[in-house]
Parts: structure tokens; C-alpha cells; sequence
């Protein structure tokens, strides 16, 4: 399930906790750099966002020190119901709205299909799918999961219905220019409804973490500081 989070790491920094989209193992966040204390959390196989966020909430350890959730698509539907029950400082959403409609004939499509269907998945997330190096770091992601894993995930992704928390965290949405599944109205949607800001990333599908790390990480490191000066 991830990098294990321990209550003797970091006891004066921010805590960073990335939880996945779809399938991920959290391979393709391998390239992002400079983030110390980034903890990964795969999402557990469940085909329910509530089951999802009640397994990872028992991940997290009783801290007082500052905590940035960072979510991807899936991952962040999940850190949306996380934030009903669990506070966080600062709330990075990449590649999402709020909530995002998966259509039933694409679960259909992916339960009949072949085996290329995790390559199709990897290569339709990419801006440029004839990037071959990341190519097969997404491909090798999504099989380290497996097909089942994914219809269960996007089950679950389709079906959610986020709601607003109480306490709106500092917030950052995350918008790749090419992203072909999310567009563009969802992100901003997601930004105004949490009252926080879009951030754009050229060049970057829906993983921009994986073809623009740097910009990633920059969007990340600067909620690192701000929550280090006012702490």
C-alpha cells in the first residue's frame, strides 16, 4: 500500500501525500523531484470512493504538523472525501473536476477488450503518445495493478458524488493543456467550487506529474513553503 507514513519522519516539516489516480501504483509519480517527505499512496482495489478514503484515513498518522494532500484524478475524488473527516493544509488537485463522469460503455469496452487495453489507457493519458520512455512508464503502472483493479477504480470514479467540505483547504488545481479526459471546464469548476486557483501546465496530459515533473513539482514545492513560513 504505498510508503509507510511514521510518526518519527519529518517531525518539523510538511508532510506530502500523494494518492493516485486510476490503476496507479504511484509509478509514474517516480520522476518527480525534490519533494522530501512525499509519501505514496496506491488507492486499494475497492469500486467505491467512500471505501477508498476510509482505508487510506487509517494510513494517515495523528500528527500536528502540516499536511498537503496531493490527488490525481481518482486520487483526488478520494482526497475530496478525505477532507469530510481529515484536515489537511493544502489540497493539490491534478487532472480532475468535481467529479468526473466516466461513461458506461468505456467500462464496457475495457471489460471485452484484449489485452492492449492497459497500452490504449497508458497512450490516450499521454499529450504526446509517442513518447515511448514514458509510455512504458505508464503502461508498466497500470499493469502493476491489473484490469480488474481498473474497472473497479473507474466504477467507482463514475459513480462518486463529491461533496463540499466544511473547511476549505488552500487549494491548487492542476490542469495539463493536453489532457483528453478532463477538459479544461471540469478543472476550473473544481478550482471556483474550492475557492482555490488553476494551474496550467503545457506539454502535459492527464499525468502531468509523469511529462512535466519539474512543473509538478514546483506547483508542490511552493505549498511546501508557504506552509513551512506560516508554521
Amino acid at each position: 500500500m504505498g510508503r509507510p507514513l511514521s510518526e518519527s519522519a519529518n517531525p518539523d516539516g510538511v508532510d506530502v501525500i500523494v494518492l493516485p489516480g486510476a490503476c496507479s501504483s504511484g509509478l509514474t509519480w517516480s520522476r518527480v523531484p525534490g519533494i522530501e517527505k512525499m509519501h505514496v499512496l496506491p488507492l486499494p482495489g475497492f469500486d467505491t470512493v467512500e471505501a477508498m478514503a476510509e482505508a487510506v484515513e487509517k494510513q494517515l498518522p495523528a500528527t500536528d504538523r502540516p499536511r498537503i494532500v496531493v490527488g490525481a484524478s481518482l486520487g483526488a475524488m478520494v482526497g475530496l472525501q478525505l477532507l469530510q473527516t481529515v484536515r489537511f493544509d493544502a489540497f493539490i488537485a491534478l487532472a480532475t473536476g468535481f467529479g468526473i463522469h466516466v461513461d458506461t460503455q468505456v467500462l464496457d469496452r475495457i471489460r471485452e477488450s484484449p489485452e492492449d487495453v492497459l497500452m490504449r489507457t497508458a497512450r490516450s493519458s499521454l499529450a504526446n503518445r509517442d513518447a515511448g520512455d514514458l509510455l512504458e512508464i505508464a503502461v508498466e503502472d497500470l499493469r502493476s495493478r491489473g484490469r480488474d483493479v481498473l474497472i473497479s477504480h473507474l466504477t467507482a470514479l463514475g459513480s462518486y458524488d463529491p461533496k463540499v467540505p466544511d473547511e476549505l483547504p488552500e487549494t491548487v488545481v492542476v490542469w495539463g493543456s493536453g489532457d483528453r479526459s478532463v477538459p479544461l471546464e471540469d478543472h476550473v469548476s473544481l478550482a471556483r467550487t474550492m475557492k482555490g486557483v488553476l494551474a496550467p501546465v503545457d506539454g502535459a496530459g492527464h499525468l502531468p506529474f509523469l511529462e512535466r515533473p519539474d512543473d509538478v513539482a514546483r506547483i508542490i514545492s511552493r505549498e511546501v513553503r508557504r506552509l513551512c513560513r506560516e508554521n
